[in-house]
């Protein structure tokens, strides 16, 4: 029986809505990392689950782990449940997580995650998860996805260091806390669509999306856009700390990119599509 027969008998519900006898208690140490997803709406608005799956005896289970700032704990809950006849632990993930992201959609109007880390579930297997419930997300394609997912985002000034899609930066956390910030974007209005544009052309919107910036009260840092396999050219950029996700995605859509990078207070880049 494959985990779509299963559907109808899915079980997923918010943290305390699942229960029974043979519910446990606690998250096994054996339990799969599915994977993370993290959202972050605002500097004081965020959310960050991570996601587990449990063999259980009759059941497959799936676990929410995540910090609650009231309590300041780690709190750990399942959300969802099946039936493990005839249904594998990789089916039985996907089929669990994409139920629950659906309730929670339909339920709350939670949007797509706005960063994923695979764990079991790789970054395929989330992004098809992800267009199941939130429908296709991007016309770009999946080989340029994996380019800007590979790219070095080198901030020039005032400190050199690189930013990678997904991995926390120790330099960009203590930037923050030096200015004051908790946010940033990396920005560039060159080769709009991922055509390649004259330099003049490049250099003009380059300079035009500097000013708008400026004009409203951003800094902005030299940044460069670095392919470390050297198959393309380095695109100039620039570093915007202090900036909103959704001014961010504003200005990407406005000088015609396929996707800006935002990085958000845990000051991990995400690599955010605006097609």
């Amino acid at each position: 029986m494959s985990a779509e027969h299963c559907a109808d008998r899915i079980e997923v519900g918010y943290p305390g809505s699942i229960s029974g006898s043979d519910v446990p208690k606690r998250l096994s140490a054996n339990a799969r990392n599915l994977c993370g997803a993290e959202w972050s709406w605002s500097p004081a608005h965020s959310r960050a689950d991570r996601y587990s799956l449990h063999s259980g005896r009759r059941d497959w289970l799936l676990w929410l782990s995540y910090y609650d700032d009231y309590f300041g704990r780690i709190e750990r809950n399942i959300i969802g449940r099946m039936p493990k006849i005839g249904v594998d632990a990789d089916a039985a993930a996907r089929a669990l997580l994409t139920a629950f992201w659906r309730f929670d959609h339909h339920k709350c109007e939670v949007d797509r995650p706005h960063y994923c880390d695979p764990g079991t579930l790789s970054s395929e297997a989330l992004r098809e998860i992800m267009d199941k419930v939130w429908g296709i997300k991007s016309v770009v394609s999946k080989d340029l996805i994996k380019a800007y997912e590979n790219t070095d985002f080198c901030v020039l000034e005032p400190n050199r260091f690189t930013l990678r899609i997904g991995k926390q930066s120790s330099e960009l956390a203590k930037l923050y806390v030096e200015i004051g910030v908790y946010s940033a974007g990396f920005l560039t209005a060159w080769n709009p669509y991922s055509a390649e544009t004259s330099v003049a052309d490049n250099a003009a919107a380059q300079l035009s999306l500097i000013r708008r910036l400026s004009l409203e009260g951003y800094p902005t840092l030299k940044a460069l856009g670095v392919d470390p396999a050297g198959e393309w050219p380095g695109e100039e950029s620039i570093f915007v700390p202090g900036l909103d996700l959704e001014r961010a995605k504003s200005l990407g859509a406005e000088f015609g990119q396929n996707a800006i990078v935002w990085a958000g207070p845990d000051a991990v880049p995400q690599l955010v599509l605006l097609r």
